[in-house]
C-alpha cells in the first residue's frame, strides 16, 4: 500500500513557526508487521517507522541529524476524506529549536 499526503503550512503563534509553501510526502512499502515503510519527499527518500494506531497510521523518521518528524494520517471519515498532520522538530545543535506542523488531505494507493 502507498499513501500520497498534500500538505499545506498552518500558521503558528510561537517564534519558532515556519511559514512554508505546500509540499507533498508519500509513504510507500508500507509492512505493518515489521512497523517500517519508505518516505518519499522533497528532500529524497528515508526508512520509517510505521505502525497503526486507533483511527490513524503513524509514521516517525528520525533524519540522519538526529531531528523528528512526524505524520499521522486519520482513516476515513464518514465523507471518504483522509486527513493528515505532519509535524518537524528541528533542534540546532548549539540551541534553539524550530518546529512546524501542518495538515491537508492524503489518498490511498494500490
Amino acid at each position: 500500500m502507498t499513501a500520497v499526503a498534500n500538505f499545506d503550512p498552518i500558521s503558528g503563534d510561537t517564534p519558532y513557526a515556519i511559514k512554508e509553501e505546500g509540499f507533498e510526502l508519500t509513504f510507500a512499502a508500507i509492512d505493518f508487521a515489521a512497523n517500517k515503510a519508505q518516505l518519499i519527499g522533497n528532500q529524497g527518500a528515508a526508512d520509517v517507522y510505521a505502525a497503526r494506531a486507533f483511527g490513524s497510521t503513524l509514521f516517525i523518521e528520525q533524519t540522519p541529524s538526529g531531528n523528528t518528524n512526524m505524520t499521522t494520517i486519520i482513516n476515513a471519515d464518514t465523507n471518504g476524506r483522509i486527513r493528515a498532520v505532519t509535524s518537524r522538530h528541528v533542534v540546532w545543535p548549539h540551541g534553539g529549536a524550530v518546529v512546524s506542523q501542518m495538515s491537508g488531505t492524503c489518498i490511498a494507493k494500490s
